[in-house]
């Protein structure tokens, strides 16, 4: 700091004269990343769409392997624990298809890994127009179950996001992400009180939010 007498007589103050160095004086520094940019521009957008009384977005704090954020499902003023993860993937100017989608390669590994939780879907951002576009995993994995059966030969597919993550998608999203928390917590409920201790057989039967009859039988 550089002290400055401004004169008078000795009663005078003094004031100080801060040293501020020229941005070229800070040396040699590490430069942002467009693509991590971009990422933080996806993140923060889709916290400004989802994060409210519906759900709860959480980050995956240490290395992910394939998923983002982890979304919990609100009921009222109750948090349920009922999840699905969310992954996102981001791009500078959206090229839409003729039907309005975008799309998008993901790599084989990120899907199956993906298939392994309940409930997830893939989120895309489009850095031109601020947009969101989602697609659930298990309902894009049907229809290339059907399209393409080899798909796991490969090493990369796409997806085509036809499905705009708004305000008005939430309720939609809510309802989906509930049943099937509700249907995960009671197939889980019912094998435990069977024990598992052999093979068995199960039927499934969903109506609504719940679970309607969940079967198990013990084969011989």
């Amino acid at each position: 700091m550089d002290v400055r007498w401004t004169g008078g007589p000795p009663h005078a103050t003094i004031e100080p004269k801060m040293s501020n160095p020229p941005p070229d004086d800070l040396g040699p520094l590490p430069q942002s990343d467009p693509a991590h940019v971009l990422s933080r521009h996806s993140r923060d957008r889709f916290r400004s769409v989802v994060q409210g009384n519906l759900f709860i977005v959480r980050e995956e704090m240490d290395p992910d392997y394939g998923k983002d954020l982890s979304v919990e499902v609100v009921v009222g003023k109750s948090v349920t624990n009922f999840r699905f993860q969310a992954q996102l993937k981001s791009m500078e100017k959206s090229a839409p298809n003729a039907d309005g989608s975008i799309s998008y390669p993901v790599e084989i590994t990120n899907v199956c890994y993906l298939l392994n939780c309940p409930k997830a879907m893939y989120v895309l951002y489009t850095a031109d127009d601020e947009m969101l576009r989602y697609q659930w995993v298990d309902v894009f994995l049907q229809k290339l179950e059907s399209e393409n059966p080899s798909w796991k030969s490969q090493q990369t597919v796409t997806i085509r996001f036809d499905r705009i993550l708004d305000a008005a998608a939430l309720d939609s999203i809510h309802e989906e992400a509930r049943r099937c928390g509700t249907l995960a917590r009671d197939v889980g409920q019912c094998l435990g009180r069977v024990g598992m201790t052999g093979p068995a057989s199960i039927r499934v039967e969903v109506g609504g939010l719940a679970l309607a009859a969940v079967e198990l039988a013990l084969q011989d």
